[in-house]
């Protein structure tokens, strides 16, 4: 039985250790294996991962990151490989504002959603398809310029939206309310339907403070703007969920143009 296993695993050398937490595998220990490196090792581990680990939090590889926060709002904590106190500390108040805020919008209404990515820094070859996973989330934290320990972004869709200055500075209460500040329900996500907004002069700025948006100033006696239209609608889908797209006819309301300093249809902006 134990051959199959180390063949299933993929190891290589021994002794190999991985370190798992409810059957998932979180890390190999990279260092040397003397008595002393393993047992300080083992305690500085049990002391992160007891701060850190949550049902909550996901802990993101670089192999899944880019698809995993593609849909919603997600908080990221980067952490090093060999996390000090004040790095242990930031991840327990993370995971005290996860649990906190899911409980507090409801069991599956969670409109935020919070990561871990552990970028691993003491180096190593690839032997192992797990170690492959440590070694993507190196060549991941490389790619996204993480320099600093933690570093906290925040994503939207993909796309990064903020990121947090010395969040191991910040207090629980701290953090929650910049959390809080930041957090979303699924309503105001930007054009879920994919489809274009007909703006009004009336209601113009009231509508297009809430959110990002692109909108075309067009007339309906244009033909560049009747030949733009599709394209314009394929834009529309393309930016479902991340940019609201609206359309004001300005024949309606003339001032608007000048407002805007529009010089000709249809213009972008």
């Amino acid at each position: 039985m134990m051959p199959e296993l180390c063949d299933k695993c993929e190891v290589s050398a021994f002794p190999t250790l991985f370190l798992y937490r409810d059957g998932e595998f979180m890390e190999e220990m990279w260092r040397a294996r003397a008595k002393d490196d393993v047992i300080a090792y083992a305690k500085e581990k049990v002391t992160f991962y007891k701060a850190a680990y949550s049902k909550k939090v996901t802990f993101l590889h670089g192999k899944t990151f880019d698809e995993t926060i593609q849909k919603g709002r997600w908080l990221i904590n980067f952490y090093p490989g060999k996390c000090v106190q004040g790095c242990v500390d930031f991840a327990a108040n993370f995971v005290q504002v996860a649990e906190t805020l899911s409980v507090s919008t409801g069991a599956g209404k969670e409109s935020l959603h919070f990561g871990n990515v552990n970028c691993e820094s003491d180096g190593g070859e690839s032997r192992i398809s797990n170690i492959e996973i440590q070694l993507s989330d190196l060549g991941l934290c490389k790619r996204l310029k993480i320099e600093k320990y933690p570093t906290v972004r925040l994503y939207w869709n993909g796309a990064l939206e903020d990121t947090i200055p010395s969040p191991e500075k910040m207090k629980a209460k701290e953090f929650q309310d910049y959390v809080q500040s930041r957090q979303k329900s699924e309503t105001t996500v930007p054009n879920p339907e994919g489809t274009i907004t007909k703006l009004e002069a009336a209601t113009f700025e009231k509508v297009t403070a809430n959110g990002p948006w692109i909108v075309e100033f067009y007339s309906p006696m244009c033909g560049a703007c009747k030949a733009f239209a599709p394209t314009y609608e394929k834009l529309g889908k393309l930016l479902q969920g991340k940019v609201n797209v609206g359309a004001l006819d300005c024949t309606r309301d003339k001032q608007m143009t000048d407002k805007y300093g529009i010089k000709g249809f249809p213009t972008i902006k």
